[in-house]
């Protein structure tokens, strides 16, 4: 036993001295009355607020439109959209009637604002193709879902200590908020007027209601992970907490229900095209030594939940007899 506690003592000395007695410089979160002063003023309906939300609208709008990644991302910078939210997980917490009020009324107005404007600058645009960037905000999945909760986390943590505060444009870069609403702006604008661009496919009717899952999955993770981080940091009781984090809880199951079946028809949609291209390698040699090409694999899904599967090939006319294209059909 003396051996053991010489032993323990030795490797807690040596530890001190490799570290410099770094637990001295440890930074402290930032205290309670601090915190609820910084949600205070997160939550209120400013025209700061609004403003600078309708330019994160408009550039995030304009970049989808155009498929400009780098605008897009610049939209998700200036978008303050993750105040109220991140005010409302923490009232929810903190059991703060009149904050929580007020940051769920300066969200769901930022939500109309956004979505407003997003289809006022579709109509100026006059732009109907829809394109990658547009697309991939419209099939969510549980990986989205994930993505979500750890921003969250990132963010309430982020806003209990200073020293990384500089955090939070990367998170608000890691989940989509504002690109989301206003893809919900573009597809309520177009509707059925809208033309898949080069190589897209685009089921019917799921534009703006796949972009608005997506945002709702965003807004949920968020809450909830970040009401986890307050409360595991000392700023709430879980008693009064407990209502919150069950409705909050109960809305995430909720919303991984269709994101569980969109990651199943993600993975069948990947093994369906492995599969292709091994067939596409291994059966279309002969294909290939006549001069033609496999261009392209599409997928779509059909009313009846059949998967359906388009292969484009190129190939010099004449190069297929009508037996052949038949085989082809086949395979």
């Amino acid at each position: 036993m003396m051996q053991f506690n010489h032993l323990k003592l030795y490797f807690s000395n040596l530890w001190r001295k490799l570290t410099a007695d770094w637990s001295i410089l440890l930074e402290k979160p930032v205290s309670k009355v601090k915190l609820n002063d910084t949600f205070e003023r997160a939550s209120i309906p400013s025209f700061g607020f609004y403003f600078m939300l309708s330019l994160s609208t408009i550039i995030a709008t304009l970049g989808l439109l155009l498929n400009n990644t780098a605008t897009i991302i610049g939209a998700m910078i200036i978008a303050p959209l993750m105040n109220p939210i991140i005010t409302l997980s923490y009232a929810l917490v903190a059991s703060k009637r009149k904050l929580l009020q007020r940051s769920f009324l300066t969200l769901l107005s930022g939500i109309a604002l956004t979505i407003l404007i997003a289809i006022i600058s579709t109509n100026i645009m006059g732009v109907r193709v829809v394109r990658s960037e547009i697309i991939a905000r419209i099939n969510p999945n549980l990986g989205d879902l994930v993505v979500g909760m750890a921003a969250g986390a990132a963010a309430s943590f982020a806003y209990t200590r200073h020293s990384i505060a500089n955090a939070l444009p990367g998170v608000a870069i890691s989940v989509a908020l504002v690109p989301p609403l206003s893809v919900v702006g573009i597809g309520l604008f177009l509707g059925n007027k809208v033309t898949p661009g080069v190589g897209i496919s685009l089921e019917e009717g799921n534009l703006w209601t796949g972009a608005l899952l997506l945002f709702l999955t965003n807004l949920v993770a968020i809450v909830f992970t970040a009401a986890l981080i307050f409360l595991l940091q000392g700023y709430g009781n879980w008693q009064r907490a407990a209502l919150g984090l069950l409705l909050s809880l109960i809305a995430l199951f909720l919303v991984s229900l269709p994101l569980g079946f969109s990651f199943q028809s993600l993975i069948l949609r990947a093994k369906v095209r492995h599969f292709m291209a091994v067939l596409a390698h291994r059966e279309f040699n002969n294909l290939i030594r006549q001069g033609a090409s496999l261009r392209s694999i599409d997928m779509r899904t059909g009313e009846d939940e059949t998967l359906y599967v388009g292969v484009v090939i190129f190939a010099p006319r004449g190069s297929f007899s009508q037996r052949e294209v038949k085989l082809t059909q086949a395979f």
